[in-house]
């Protein structure tokens, strides 16, 4: 099983296709490990947040309205402009992970926002800032932190976060932040990747065609499985078009109807790859298509299709 724990860090190199994610890990190789799933004495603060807090952009606080689960620093939260929304297909290898989702920089005074169940997309949220506080003037005017942690954790400190970040907002910011397990690639399974994608910044499709993303970091511990671009039925190789600005690669382009969307294997003809996506293209419309494995085996990969700005 796979340990996770974090602390903000740099961005990492990737291949060209899919967003390119920011990876999450322990500031120093020794320090401790903290385990997502599994967590004892976690379930009096998993029920709290039931009623701490919604998917409704607002993100309540504690059961007083000024905190972390309960409230224990008072700091008051505010709304930036803009808007954000999380894909957590977050797996240790053999199931997926829930993972709360927080404003703030530590857990005694952040805001509870909501609990991420794996394989959700949440709603679009409103995101929010402190106000007078230290993080507030660490902050830009114009950013918000949050922070992802172990469903239940109520005690992680910042270095021991699986994910932590700050962004930018304005009117017009749409950002969808995908979480996925990332590369043991220190041999220490310690990491989560986070990708940000810019969905204000992507081109509008040309008439009668839509325009779909590959975002497949959740099938990166898989062996020959993590190199996939999107394909469908009659349709092995669809024209590209540049997405310069998105984080997401390039748009591959297609004119609806289309049927049979799917995440295929790269060099193999479209003879291999993921289960076919639900739904269906809209002409006028773009989409990322999100690869999805509940286990790090080739069996387990789907294809899950989303509409941008929906």
């Amino acid at each position: 099983m796979v340990k996770f724990a974090g602390v903000k860090s740099g961005t990492f190199g990737t291949r060209q296709l899919g967003a390119r994610p920011v990876l999450l890990g322990l500031a120093l190789l020794g320090a401790g490990l903290v385990g997502v799933a599994g967590c004892d004495g976690g379930s009096e603060d998993a029920a709290d947040s039931a009623d701490a807090g919604g998917a409704d952009g607002g993100g309540a606080g504690g059961t007083d309205g000024t905190g972390g689960r309960g409230g224990r620093d008072e700091v008051e939260y505010a709304d930036l402009p803009g808007r954000i929304r999380f894909v957590n297909f977050v797996s240790d290898g053999e199931a997926g992970v829930n993972l709360d989702l927080y404003w703030g920089g530590t857990l005694d005074d952040a805001e509870f926002v909501q609990t991420i169940a794996y394989g959700e997309v949440t709603d679009y949220l409103t995101p929010r800032r402190p106000v007078d506080s230290l993080l507030a003037d660490l902050l830009d005017a114009d950013e918000a932190r949050y922070i992802v942690v172990r469903e239940g954790d109520t005690t992680s400190l910042p270095s021991e976060f699986p994910a932590m970040n700050d962004e930018s907002f304005d009117a017009d910011t749409s950002l969808t932040v995908g979480l996925a397990v990332a590369d043991d690639n220190l041999g220490v399974q310690a990491f989560i990747s986070v990708s940000n994608i810019y969905e204000h910044n992507l081109p509008t499709p040309a008439a009668g065609q839509s325009y779909v993303y590959e975002w497949s970091s959740a099938f990166v511990r898989i062996t020959d499985g993590d190199f996939v671009f999107p394909a469908a039925d009659a349709l092995c190789d669809p024209p590209r078009e540049s997405a310069n600005g998105g984080n997401i690669g390039q748009a591959f382009v297609f004119e609806p109807p289309v049927t049979g969307l799917f995440l295929t294997d790269a060099n193999t003809e479209c003879a291999t790859g993921t289960t076919p996506a639900e739904g269906t293209l809209v002409a006028g419309e773009s989409y990322l298509l999100l690869g999805k494995a509940d286990t790090f085996e080739l069996s387990a990969r789907e294809a899950v299709l989303l509409k941008i700005g929906e």
